[in-house]
């Protein structure tokens, strides 16, 4: 009888329920109710290391924090500054963390950091991240990692490359068995039995062995830059020839030589590097290297090489990196890591969308959004104009 009368008391429930409007829960499991997660509040005194870390963890999970910071308008804006700098090394990549100002009370003043903005952070951090360790291993692998050295070993731009030069071209004349014909010297050759190398200076450059290996893509592999270096010819009673070459001191005697060595470098940078746009020439040796149509290697690439985290580079490298990994680059095809020029798309994505395209390689536009994702990345690393 129990059982009956608690079963009519639902059954009138349901009926006045159905009658007024309110709605019915399911029957069975208790209806789950979604609460919106309670956004962490983090208290600084002080920037330490604790919370540094603490705040990176959160924006990293792309999840919003309040600041609460001691001190009024000004003070506080110091630590905050001071919070998004050492963030920035935290992080490894120099990233820093966008915020809406509030307000102070209690000798505390608020900083808010949204949702939006935490994803930001997170997907900017991912963003350079992957974008310095592809720029970064164009000088740490394959040639280029050679070349490298180099710049310690000679710091000044010039005498690298005529160091590089003047080993390269030493080394073609000591192995080339032929090399005696480019002289055009009064040689016996009907009594010709061979030829033997004296002089010049020991090799001390990586570049001038990579030359080598470019064969004919040498620009330098002319007689016009040999034969000057060739000191003396004779050729004994036997008639073995034995050419004796200048000594690098002695070659940078010749000026307007030295000028037409130096000249040739700029040119055959641009003419290597049309090349390297040619499908016809992936398949050589010397193009393998991302960075491979570079002949010379600027001493930014030396500090790139020998820095491990973006952050740790000043902020006209963190530029320069940005520049040389060609991300920004006008490609009509979309290359393995960088944006896509393409007519008709004027509108970018900004915020976290933005970033999110970037990182995942989807960016694409004319030259208007191409400055825009530009601006993106260095209002993210702090660098402004």
């Amino acid at each position: 009888m129990k059982k009956l009368r608690t079963k009519l008391i639902a059954f009138t429930l349901a009926v006045i329920m159905a009658c007024s409007g309110i709605p019915m829960l399911p029957q069975g499991n208790p209806a789950s109710v979604t609460v919106e997660a309670a956004v962490k509040t983090i208290k600084v005194t002080k920037v330490t290391d604790k919370i540094v870390e603490n705040l990176h963890k959160e924006l990293s999970a792309s999840k919003a924090v309040t600041l609460q910071v001691k001190g009024d308008a000004k003070s506080s804006a110091q630590l905050v500054s001071s919070l998004r700098s050492q963030i920035g090394k935290v992080n490894k990549q120099g990233v820093r963390f966008q915020y809406k100002k509030g307000a102070t009370k209690s000798g505390y003043t608020k900083y808010y950091i949204s949702g939006e903005q935490a994803k930001l952070y997170n997907y900017s951090v991912k963003f350079i991240k992957k974008l310095y360790g592809i720029e970064r291993s164009k000088y740490t692998k394959g040639k280029n990692k050679e070349l490298v050295k180099d710049i310690f070993t000679y710091p000044d731009e010039k005498t690298r490359k005529l160091r590089t030069f003047y080993d390269d071209s030493v080394l073609r004349i000591r192995n080339e068995e032929y090399f005696y014909f480019e002289l055009q010297a009064d040689l016996d050759y009907g009594l010709f039995r061979g030829t033997t190398v004296t002089g010049g200076d020991s090799i001390t450059t990586a570049g001038g062995k990579v030359l080598v290996d470019l064969d004919y893509m040498d620009p330098f592999d002319r007689s016009e830059f040999r034969v000057p270096l060739v000191k003396n010819v004779t050729q004994d009673e036997t008639g073995l020839v034995t050419i004796e070459l200048k000594s690098y001191d002695e070659m940078l005697k010749d000026k307007s030589f030295v000028d037409n060595v130096l000249k040739t470098y700029n040119q055959y940078k641009d003419f290597y590097f049309s090349l390297k746009k040619r499908t016809a020439c992936t398949n050589f040796d010397a193009l393998d290297d991302p960075n491979g149509h570079k002949l010379f290697l600027p001493n930014g690439t030396g500090k790139i090489a020998n820095t491990t985290d973006f952050c740790n580079l000043s902020n006209a490298m963190k530029v320069w990196a940005i520049g040389d990994s060609d991300y920004f680059g006008c490609h009509h095809t979309r290359p393995k890591f960088g944006m896509k020029y393409e007519y008709e798309v004027y509108n970018d994505k900004t915020g976290s969308a933005g970033m999110k395209a970037l990182y995942e390689n989807k960016a694409k536009g004319v030259c208007q959004v191409f400055a825009n994702y530009e601006k993106l990345v260095f209002e993210q690393l702090g660098i402004t104009c």
